[in-house]
């Protein structure tokens, strides 16, 4: 992490905490698996020109006070749930409308990557880790949206499928954000929201705090 924009902490090995909820050791887990190291480089790669000034600066929202990330990420959310309720619910007209919302997810996207991207930058392990697998899992959801898209028209049900398809790989990457952001802490903010008092300041357990 970048002292500028965010806690500073260094890399660590999370314990799987014996007792707590399964969903709580399953995350542990996955910080803990070394494996997802290896999505590193190509995310490394994508995440290169995130790291060049003025455009870093943008990114992270370093003049807004904190990142730019989550809030982002409701838009293509939004425009695709509202896609899948209209085919759920709508009518045949509602197709059209349905295909453009669809479309507007897709567009509304590039920046909610571009953002986070620029975050995933600025983590260590084991939230290096976690950020890897919600960004993968965001890829295929846009894959999966894209060929609902692609299809919708010509073979109503299989976009259908797609799309029900990219929106339980989206429910499972925004949990995994949600942990970044709520339990790890994860996440750009000015340096003034850490010494105002108020904080929180994090540190790593025998680490002195940043």
């Amino acid at each position: 992490m970048t002292s500028a924009t965010a806690d500073h902490l260094p890399d660590s090995t999370p314990s799987v905490t014996v007792g707590a909820p399964l969903l709580v050791r399953l995350v542990q887990q996955l910080e803990r698996t070394a494996a997802l190291d290896r999505l590193a480089p190509a995310l490394a790669g994508l995440a290169s020109p995130a790291g060049r000034e003025p455009l870093q600066r943008i990114l992270l929202g370093r003049d807004v006070g904190h990142a730019l990330h989550p809030f982002l990420t409701d838009l293509p959310i939004g425009f695709w749930t509202s896609s899948l309720v209209l085919d759920l619910l709508g009518h045949g007209k509602d197709r059209p409308a349905s295909r453009r919302l669809l479309a507007a997810g897709l567009a509304a996207a590039v920046p909610a990557a571009a953002t986070g991207l620029a975050e995933w930058r600025q983590t260590s392990r084991p939230e290096t880790r976690v950020a890897s697998a919600h960004g993968t899992l965001n890829v295929l959801a846009l894959g999966l949206y894209a060929g609902s898209l692609a299809t919708q028209e010509r073979s109503p049900r299989l976009g259908l499928a797609l799309k029900l398809a990219g929106t339980a790989v989206t429910g499972l990457s925004g949990f995994l954000g949600g942990h970044l952001v709520v339990a790890r802490r994860t996440g750009s903010r000015h340096p003034a929201y850490r010494s105002d008092g108020t904080g929180p300041v994090l540190s790593r357990p025998g680490t002195a705090t940043g």
